[in-house]
């Protein structure tokens, strides 16, 4: 019987390592930061509103994401006004700018004075949040280990399971020699996503790798 479903925790430092490469982030303050930041919601949030004064629905437990229109608006207040409301924002989990832009000074040092992570990504502000938001997804999905092989058959998972030593890798190795793929083998995780399709991988250690009793 499977049991129910892990949702991942995950950490400002977890979408970092996943992102750093598809979705071109760097570091723009400290990331030590963002260790122990504790991701909650699923999705972005570009704070014009509550730049502008409106926080009453601002959506402060989101990564805020600082494109051209957010920063323009800064740029066009006096320096004591603009540190004002970049601070109304409060504790967010981190502030993503976007278009390859440095965080300014005031960023910056609100930043440090916060405790808050801040990348620079070098996408534009849409292509980065829809990309950053599908990550999110499947960082988060739903997610179970469960003892078998799968192998891939026509393009559709096909899990193997049963008691150690009843064969299950030998019968994927049969598939395996007539053009079919293997996906995981003794262990297979399984991850729910947010279109309700599950779908099969292996675990690091054994990716692309499988054990026959017998040969090794």
């Amino acid at each position: 019987m499977w049991r129910i479903p892990d949702t991942p925790r995950i950490t400002v430092a977890d979408f970092f390592e996943a992102g750093r490469v598809p979705l071109q982030l760097d570091w723009e303050a400290d990331p030590e930061f963002a260790v122990g930041c504790e991701i909650t919601e699923v999705a972005l949030n570009r704070p014009g509103l509550a730049l502008a004064g409106f926080l009453r629905y601002f959506a402060n437990l989101r990564i805020q994401v600082l494109g051209l229109a957010e920063m323009t608006y800064l740029g066009s207040l006096p320096a004591a006004e603009r540190t004002s409301r970049f601070r109304a924002l409060g504790r967010v989990p981190a502030v993503v700018m976007s278009r390859g832009r440095h965080a300014p000074g005031y960023v910056r040092r609100l930043a440090e004075e916060l405790r808050i992570p801040v990348m620079r990504t070098h996408l534009v502000t849409g292509h980065f949040m829809n990309a950053a938001t599908v990550l999110l997804q499947n960082l988060t999905s739903p997610r179970i280990r469960v003892s078998g092989t799968m192998v891939e058959v026509n393009g559709v998972g096909v899990l193997l399971e049963g008691e150690p030593g009843i064969g299950k890798s030998e019968i994927a190795l049969a598939l395996i020699k007539r053009g079919h793929s293997l996906v995981a083998d003794d262990t297979t995780v399984l991850t729910l996503d947010s279109t309700g399709v599950v779908h099969g991988g292996a675990v690091g250690i054994t990716r692309e790798h499988m054990e026959i009793r017998g040969l090794g």
